[in-house]
Order: structure tokens, then sequence, then C-alpha cells
């Protein structure tokens, strides 16, 4: 072996093309979150402008300075700050669950490769040559490490922080102490591979089991959203002709306006309270992670306040 090979340079094994890493998907939440955050803010400081009468920026033509509006603005900041990082955090928990479900393979073909008498090393550049999904750069990377004479400690190290999910990071702790077992590796990593395997099958059974109760948050929720914009569109309209009608004169009637436009601004801030809580809940439910419902809150909060804003017509008072 050369002296090149013997002693890689820092950069020549830092340049190698990876996959995913740790450490970018986590810049990435992080950059997501940050300007999900300042869009947020800035909608939220519109939402309040509005709601102090100082500006008139309407969503929806006609209505002026208000709380409809301000509840607008409000929607909307949160939609700003749900969706993008949820779909940036769901986008890195998806590629963390695919990097994890290919794992086992490479472990039961390093076994397979070290029951043949190969050295740690050998087989994992044995195993390297096969395809593992997203996790074949990292463990060609690993290879060429390897090759590079970089000791098979450091390469199993530099894989498990790349990586640095909870699965990966158990697997190569164990793969690490089955190194100093010299020839009696290949059983561990084909335990290891098995308890991989179990643990991803109890994942994949609770979310079966778990769907059935997202369908129902989802559900309850669209429920809800049909009794609130019944009472929307049908309720308190009604309730508005009567106190007009009701031939007390205008400072009775007035009266009634605002108490009908409270009624609405009340259920406008249900229906806002619902979608974010029941989405969360049902992401919760689903995979044990909050993040993962925050795209949903997102979708039933737009669906939500479309309904109220655009499905029922304005309530008089309202703005």
């Amino acid at each position: 072996m050369n002296a090149s090979k013997t002693a890689p340079t820092s950069s020549r094994v830092d340049g190698f093309r990876a996959g995913y890493s740790h450490e970018r998907a986590r810049r990435r939440d992080r950059a997501a979150l940050t300007g999900s955050m300042v869009a947020a803010l800035a909608l939220w400081v519109v939402a309040g402008l509005n709601a102090a009468g100082a500006v008139a920026i309407e969503v929806r033509p006609g209505e002026g300075a208000g709380w409809n509006p301000a509840l607008d603005f409000v929607v909307l900041g949160f939609v700003a700050l749900l969706l993008p990082y949820g779909i940036v955090r769901a986008r890195h928990l998806r590629a963390v669950e695919a990097i994890e479900q290919r794992l086992p393979d490479f472990l039961a073909d390093v076994a397979e490769s070290g029951s043949q008498g190969l050295t740690l090393a050998d087989a994992i550049r044995t195993a390297a040559r096969g395809q593992y999904g997203p996790l074949t750069p990292e463990i060609r990377r690993m290879a060429t490490e390897l090759n590079w004479g970089v000791p098979t400690e450091e390469a199993l190290a530099g894989l498990r922080d790349r990586l640095a999910t909870p699965l990966v990071a158990e697997a190569f702790a164990v793969v690490g102490r089955a190194q100093a077992t010299g020839g009696r590796y290949p059983e561990v990593l084909r335990r290891v591979a098995h308890d991989l395997r179990a643990t991803q099958l109890m994942r994949t059974r609770r979310r079966d089991m778990m769907r059935t109760y997202v369908a129902v948050v989802t559900l309850a929720y669209a429920v809800f959203l049909l009794t609130v914009y019944v009472l929307a569109a049908v309720y308190l309209p009604e309730l508005l002709t009567a106190g007009a009608s009701s031939g007390f004169g205008s400072v009775s009637y007035l009266v009634g306006a605002s108490v009908v436009a409270s009624l609405f601004l009340a259920l406008f801030v249900a229906v806002i309270a619902h979608g974010v809580g029941d989405g969360i809940v049902a992401g919760f439910l689903y995979r044990g992670r909050f993040a993962e419902g925050l795209t949903l809150s997102a979708g039933l909060l737009i669906v939500g306040w479309v309904v109220l804003r655009f499905a029922v017509a304005p309530i008089a008072g309202g703005g």
C-alpha cells in the first residue's frame, strides 16, 4: 500500500460525496424554523396593526381594519410557521427512517462476509458493493476511508456521527464492541440486524394501529367545522336579522350586531385552536413525534379558514 493511501488527508475524506448528513439536516431544520418564525412574526405584526385600526390590509376586500382581517393574518402567520418547517422536518425524519430501514440489510451482509473469514474492515469493503438505498453513499464513503488506511473504529465512529440517528448510534456502538471479539463479530452483527428488524416491525405495527385514531381526530375536526359553518352561515345571520327587526331602535340593533360579530370571532378562534391542536395530536399519535403533525395542522387550519372566510357571508360588524 503506498503512502498516499496510508496517510489520507482530511480534505480528501471530507470531500467524498455523501448522502444523508445529520449535521446538514439539522442546519436545514434550523434555517427553515428561523425563516418560518420571521415570516410568522411579520404576519402577526400586520394582524396587530389591523386589530388596532392602524392599517387596513385585507384578505377579503371590503371589510376595512378590524378583528376579522386581523385574524386572517393570525391564521396566515400560523400557516407560515407550521407548513415550511413541518415539510422540512418531515423530510428529515423520512430520510432517517429510510436509512434505518436499510441498516439491518447492511449489517447482515457484513456478517455474511465475515462468516467467510474476512476481517471486519474487509467485510465492510465487500458489503459496500451492494445497494442500500440512501445509506449507500455513506457506506461507500466508509469503505473508501478504510481503503485509505483509516482505522476501522474511526471509520465506524465517523459514520455513526454523520448519521447520528438513534438506531444507528445504538447499532454501531454494538458493532464497535463486536470489533473486540475478533472472529465472533458475524454472530453479533446478525443479532443486531435481527433486533433492528424487530424494532422496525413494532413501529410499523404501531402506525398501522394509530391510523384509525388519526382518522378519528380528522373526522372530529370535520364534524366540528361543519357545525361551526352551520352556526356562522345560518344561525348568526338569522340572529342579526332578528335584532335588526326587533323594533327597539337603532341602539338595540347596534348591540345585536356587536354580539353577533363577537360570536363569529369566537367561532373563528375556536377553528384556529382546533386546527392547530388536532393536527399536532394526530401527528403525535401516528408517529410519536409532535413535528409529524405540523403539516397536518397547517392543512386543517387552511381548510377551516377558507370555510369561515370565503364560504360564509361576511358578518356585519365583524370588521
